[in-house]
């Protein structure tokens, strides 16, 4: 990162570009203003991080596998495990909000909107931490002050409950 930082300061306060070639894509999004791309066709994609996102094209040169782009946050994911995942909403605001909703992620949930959610999830942060109640399938219900514990909740109500 701090490489990157110095190869961008140098080139705008220069007016030089500087050319890398990297296997860090996650890298090349966040600190390149342009981005060749070879597709899975062979052909090269050319354009802004953010433009090659809106055009599919990130996501058609690494979709198919094991893993799923977000344009939304610019992210690689793991593709769910389960065909059908169970389908989970966060309501609140923050870190504490995002970060629940990678956690449920992870656990193996899809992220949904609203209370139609098999799988929903209330979060708040505040000087004393975290703090978060669920209602899952099954009218199971849990709360917790770790997004741990979140995270292995959802992967119980995903594995267990959701069956």
């Amino acid at each position: 990162i701090e490489t990157a930082r110095l190869l961008r300061r140098l080139a705008r306060g220069e007016h030089l570009a500087a050319i890398v070639a990297t296997h860090d894509f996650d890298a090349a999004l966040r600190h390149c203003d342009r981005i060749w791309l070879l597709r899975p066709d062979r052909a090269i994609a050319v354009g802004a991080p953010e433009d090659l996102a809106l055009d599919g094209e990130i996501a058609a040169a690494f979709g198919g596998g094991p893993i799923e782009f977000d344009p939304s946050t610019m992210t690689f994911e793991p593709a769910p495990d389960d065909a059908d995942p169970l389908r989970a909403s966060v309501r609140g605001e923050g870190n504490a909000a995002a970060l629940a909703r990678l956690a449920l992620r992870r656990a193996g949930c899809a992220p949904a909107g609203g209370e139609d959610a098999p799988l929903r999830v209330r979060i708040e942060e505040s000087e004393g931490g975290v703090k978060w109640d669920a209602r899952g399938p099954g009218g199971m219900s849990a709360a917790g002050r770790s997004l741990g514990d979140l995270s292995a909740y959802a992967r119980y109500a995903c594995t267990v409950v959701a069956r």
